[in-house]
């Protein structure tokens, strides 16, 4: 009788470790999930708001203990209402995820890039000094004019802004908003250019 349930405590002892691990491991997975459903953009797959701002105060706080320079691009789609108007919002997404590819593929590895909101896409560059950041903005520039999007193979051009961290008193906000400035003065200059932060 001891002898039946020792058989049974082990077999009850290995089912338990067994689903204990499987339900474990499926925790972890719908976690991992649940966090980058929380971080990522569900159109471009590219960082959302949430996730920017995670990633941008880690850079900031890098910049501060390190000194190292880092820089921001500010981008905006020219005229993307038009390509909405005209040929409806499936393909304006198309094109927006197509956009997001191409600048992604484009930067390099250490780049965080993340959709800022409608058609605005945001890029912190790590160690990258403001005269570095323009050259890296020209060269998207002339990546995505050279493209055609969508099934209509639509020419799209860009604007943006660039600006750099200027010491401990910077912070995400008004680095965003100098880049901003420099955006719609880009945008005033007849767009499809690269606009340097005052």
């Amino acid at each position: 009788m001891s002898t039946a349930r020792g058989f049974w405590l082990t077999i009850s002892i290995i089912l338990s470790a067994f689903f204990g691990h499987f339900f474990l491991q499926r925790y972890t997975e719908v976690t991992k999930q649940l966090k980058e459903e929380n971080t990522l953009d569900p159109l471009t797959g590219l960082l959302n708001r949430r996730g920017l701002n995670t990633h941008f105060s880690k850079e900031l706080e890098e910049t501060a203990i390190t000194s190292s320079p880092l820089s921001l691009i500010l981008i905006d789609i020219d005229y993307f209402k038009k390509i909405n108007d005209r040929y409806g919002h499936d393909v304006g997404d198309i094109c927006l995820i197509e956009v997001a590819n191409v600048l992604s593929s484009t930067l390099r590895k250490r780049d965080i890039i993340a959709r800022f909101g409608g058609e605005e896409f945001i890029v912190i560059l790590p160690n990258t000094t403001k005269n570095q950041a323009a050259l890296i903005a020209d060269d998207l520039k002339k990546v995505i004019s050279k493209q055609k999007f969508s099934d209509f193979n639509l020419p799209i051009t860009i604007t943006l802004g660039v600006t750099d961290s200027r010491g401990q008193h910077d912070n995400a906000l008004k680095m965003i908003k100098r880049a901003d400035k420099a955006l719609y003065r880009g945008k005033d200059k007849g767009r499809n250019c690269v606009e340097l932060s005052e």
